[in-house]
């Protein structure tokens, strides 16, 4: 692997100084040691510990010491990946294959020009969708936006194979390291990119129907449209009435999104009317109505495409989004295929369904974390589920963190994939690794200690934290320019986003922030100086890991919203609303 990194082992968080002393004595008596000795040893020592914090190194040995440095001065959290749940084993992962919309240029690129695994297989997919498409995917995929092979990344079947490219080769990519699915879901095209991993297509049969399927709609339908709505499926339905024969229900998210999809001028008409009833609307990047009455030309020479290739039962437990069940034998049917091209994608029933085989982690191998963002507003989302996301148009390598992110929160890798062919002198290293051990199993734990800070730091961290997590929760990339006296609502916060802000905050500060404060203090600012007030008032931890000691009367809090139904949580708001007097 490219990327660097030095794990560093506790058990209690105030021991992270004394340790991170500890390795720097080490490496300044030992700077004859490379960077690949120093983080390949800490790895085998280390990335079975229970507890754990990881390091990215970049630059060097002299980025080591600095960070070490850091962490000896308590500072850990603006240096290292850390864990924010009860550090557990991750048992349970599925695989989320994301669809038509989430490509942008050039992604992938830095993870082709550095990793073995990842470029293999983008060559072996661009090798057999030569024999259906005109140009190089690779070219399309790599180029820049305003050259002319770059262009051709938002045309419907060179966007459908640069995606299934770039998912495959996601997959193999942690596959690699020994992270594998335990089950998987895909969105649109993302459903046939996860049935050829599932094993219902071969790879040959799965870029033949990825690639020809798109030149089917591309030839055979007319240009059309697709735009997400902020609104129940029910709802919706009620405002495309009137255009059954060029506008559908394309996509039901969530019991608050849903997508249409259909002809132009229509569907401008619809959003029209939706906008003016208060719904959100937002237009995708796709150029074809899919999934909706438009792709009824296609469709004849769609079943013969479907027909001449071979269909397995799947050998990895998937759940469809075609039927929102598990799938079985019917996936051998012509009949459950039709269903892929004109059906709504019922990706609400999928993940309701996928939650009941017990997942604890979700990894989402697409190039931007769309149905995490998807997962993370629907209200059957539970907050103790890791999410983790390959990579995204801001940060196109995050899959190096993203496998840090898994280890620290007590998921297994193949350490062989993570360092290859580095020779250690492990009796340097022993003397070291026993004074380590003897810190963290002979020092005093006070586990409250690191986490209490003093009042200047606190204010520090928890601004900081407020301001993260509304960034995060109203998708706001530039923090460092959020208008921090604006009102919340005036950003985009609803009454849903209102209710997943104050049960993170609570998780993350161990306070019992409701509703009701976000409108005692609905700006940025005002709302922080409020949890800041009370965070002085008595000691508390605004550290992101969880402490076993957290007041149970907040987690009941969290437990409570974390077990509403979607009725419950309106309910829920309605009760803040009448205190408030709204």
């Amino acid at each position: 692997m490219k990327s660097h990194f030095l794990t560093i082992p506790y058990q209690s968080i105030s021991q992270l100084p004394a340790i991170s002393k500890e390795c720097i004595e080490f490496l300044d008596n030992n700077q004859s040691l490379t960077l690949d000795e120093i983080t390949n040893s800490f790895f085998s020592a280390f990335h079975t510990a229970k507890n754990k914090i990881i390091v990215s190194i970049d630059e060097g040995n002299n980025e080591v010491l600095n960070k070490l440095r850091c962490i000896e001065e308590g500072n850990y959290s603006s240096v290292s990946i850390y864990p924010e749940f009860n550090t557990v084993e991750r048992k349970k992962k599925a695989f989320l294959f994301t669809g038509g919309g989430s490509q942008y240029p050039k992604m992938g690129k830095e993870l082709y020009d550095n990793e073995t695994v990842f470029r293999e297989a983008i060559d072996r997919c661009a090798e057999i969708a030569m024999n259906y498409l005109e140009h190089d995917i690779r070219k399309v995929m790599f180029s820049g936006k305003t050259t002319k092979k770059g262009k051709l990344i938002n045309r419907i079947d060179y966007m459908q194979m640069a995606l299934f490219s770039y998912e495959y080769a996601m997959f193999s990519l942690w596959s690699s390291t020994g992270v594998k699915p335990d089950i998987v879901i895909g969105h649109s095209i993302g459903e046939i990119i996860a049935s050829c991993v599932a094993g219902i297509f071969s790879l040959e049969d799965a870029i033949k129907l990825t690639c020809l399927s798109g030149q089917l709609v591309e030839n055979y339908t007319k240009k059309g449209q697709m735009a997400v709505v902020q609104g129940e499926e029910n709802v919706v339905r009620g405002f495309i009435k009137d255009y059954k024969t060029t506008i559908g229900i394309a996509v039901i998210n969530s019991p608050l999104q849903t997508v249409i999809s259909g002809e132009l001028n229509n569907l401008k008409k619809v959003l029209n009317d939706l906008n003016k009833s208060g719904f959100e609307t937002k237009i995708l990047k796709i150029s074809h109505a899919f999934h909706s009455p438009l792709m009824i030309p296609a469709l004849e020479p769609y079943i013969s495409l479907i027909k001449s290739i071979k269909i397995k039962t799947p050998s990895i437990k998937m759940v469809s989004c075609i039927t929102g069940e598990e799938v079985d034998s019917k996936v051998l049917s012509i009949e459950y295929w039709i269903g892929h091209l004109i059906n709504p994608v019922k990706f609400s029933k999928g993940f309701k369904k996928i939650k009941t085989y017990d997942i604890d982690t979700f990894i989402e191998v697409g190039p931007n974390p769309v149905l995490l963002g998807i997962i993370d507003e629907h209200p059957d989302f539970e907050a103790d589920i890791l999410q983790i996301s390959s990579a995204d148009m801001d940060e196109p390598c995050k899959f190096y963190n993203s496998i840090k992110k898994w280890i620290v929160e007590g998921g297994s890798v193949d350490d062989t994939s993570i360092y290859k062919d580095v020779i250690i002198d492990i009796e340097k290293f022993e003397d070291f690794f026993n004074n380590l051990s003897k810190i963290i199993n002979t020092t005093e734990s006070n586990e409250n200690d690191a986490l209490e800070v003093n009042c200047i730091k606190n204010n520090v961290q928890v601004r900081s934290i407020v301001k993260e997590e509304i960034g995060s929760i109203l998708s706001i990339v530039d923090l460092e320019n959020l208008p921090i006296q604006k009102p919340l609502k005036e950003l985009g916060l609803n009454s849903i986003k209102a209710l997943k802000l104050v049960k993170n905050l609570s998780k993350i500060l161990h306070q019992n922030i409701t509703v009701s404060n976000l409108f005692d203090y609905p700006t940025v600012t005002s709302l922080a100086n409020f949890i800041v007030s009370d965070v002085n008032k008595k000691t508390v931890n605004v550290s992101r890991i969880q402490d076993k000691n957290t007041d149970s009367n907040v987690k009941q809090y969290i437990d409570e919203i974390n077990n509403m139904s979607l009725d419950e949580l309106e309910l829920e708001l309605e009760k803040e609303l009448d205190l408030l007097g709204l």
